[in-house]
């Protein structure tokens, strides 16, 4: 799976500038060809309390109450890993009209990403399909990501995760369903959505902006688990 060839750029927690000129940057097409089989462990341990805070839903189950999550299959949820400059909060996750920037200090639990879109046009921190499971026609999953307004910067008003369904080759084959969109605030929101697949293929997800106001327009997100429902 080829990535957005952009610079990894390490922010602390205290307010920080973007500099990077975000200007002519190409964009990656998400139904492009070519898969990327290296091999991920699932961050399981990602979220420890399960709790909503602050406003996170489902969308077909309404307020999830308190508990701890399933074990998660995404790998790096909480982006504590090293990535390649295509990737500076760590593989498997994407930029999609966006640059990414690893925050060590502000995450809800260790490091966050800071995802900043490049234009005034819907923008998406995506992961990577070649490191998710197999989804079938008529399987429920539900996605967790915590999320806030990015400090210093303007932030994004609204974000919503989508889940669609890739092929082998890379092609979205279905472009799946996008939750409610949840409006952001100063502290760790979770954003939850579970949702019933259409389309047998790999998994992938897209969380992000869909009305960005102004750019750059950012956001920080930790801590991301999704898992299959019974």
């Amino acid at each position: 799976m080829r990535r957005l060839a952009v610079t990894a750029i390490v922010v602390g927690s205290a307010a920080c500038s973007l500099t990077t000129n975000l200007d002519g940057l190409s964009v990656p097409i998400r139904d492009e060809a070519g898969v990327n089989d290296a091999a991920g462990t699932p961050d399981d341990g990602a979220i420890s309390d399960g709790a909503i805070k602050d406003g996170g839903t489902s969308a077909e189950t309404g307020p999830v109450g308190d508990g701890a999550a399933p074990a998660s299959f995404i790998v790096n949820g909480s982006f504590e890993a090293a990535g390649p400059a295509s990737s500076a909060c760590g593989a498997p996750w994407d930029p999609y009209r966006a640059q990414l920037f690893k925050d060590p200090t502000s995450g809800r639990t260790g490091s966050a990403c800071m995802v900043c879109g490049q234009t005034a046009a819907s923008y998406t921190i995506d992961y990577g399909y070649d490191q998710s499971p197999q989804v079938t026609a008529g399987q429920k999953v539900h996605v967790r990501a915590w999320v806030k307004k990015a400090p210093a910067v303007p932030s994004s008003p609204m974000l919503s995760v989508t889940i669609a369904v890739y092929n082998n080759g890379g092609v979205e084959i279905d472009p799946g369903s996008e939750s409610p969109r949840l409006a952001l605030s100063d502290t760790w929101t979770a954003l939850d959505f579970e949702t019933t697949i259409k389309t047998t293929g790999l998994f992938n997800m897209y969380v992000g902006n869909p009305m960005p106001a102004a750019a750059p327009d950012c956001f920080l997100i930790d801590d991301v688990a999704a898992w299959f429902v019974p």
